[in-house]
């Protein structure tokens, strides 16, 4: 009788060592997928769009005076993964001390970013002006007038 209970015991020792085997493997694909879901998550939330900023020096026509005036421009540059996006990114646009703009609706072709404004009237985009990456000129229709500047890169 007492071989048949170690026999028994032996058996169930077996069986629980070969449900540990199995136990510990699924843990460590579960940490595994976990740390990979982590790092995917990190990467989405921290580097998916690049942030540039501009000193624009030029002038605004209004009423047909020009003034001279300074722009202040963010750009976010979203990355390539960001495909549930329907633009490019978006820019913000500062007068110091007068007024502030978001132009949400953004297309790049080359070095060009096309601006665009959602016109209410018609539910149509419509293009508003062009920022160049190569040449750094600012070329913008606004609410108060026509700007055309040269845009010099700083820090944010």
């Amino acid at each position: 009788m007492k071989t048949i209970v170690l026999a028994m015991a032996e058996e169930f020792n077996a069986i629980n060592k070969d449900k540990m085997k199995i136990l510990k493997k699924i843990i460590k694909y579960f940490l595994i997928l976990l740390v990979g879901l982590i790092l995917i998550f990190y990467i989405l939330t921290n580097h998916s769009e690049k942030v540039s900023s501009y000193k624009c020096v030029g002038t605004i026509l209004m009423d047909n005076n020009e003034y001279p005036k300074n722009f202040y421009i963010r750009h976010t540059d979203y990355r390539w993964w960001i495909f549930w996006g329907d633009s490019a990114g978006f820019i913000n646009l500062e007068v110091p001390n007068e007024w502030v703009d978001v132009y949400h609706d953004l297309k790049i072709i080359g070095d060009q970013i096309q601006i665009f404004k959602k016109d209410f009237s018609s539910n149509e985009l419509k293009i508003v002006g062009n920022f160049s990456r190569l040449s750094e000129i600012l070329r913008l229709q606004t609410h108060v007038g026509f700007y055309d500047g040269e845009c010099k890169k700083i820090e944010n």
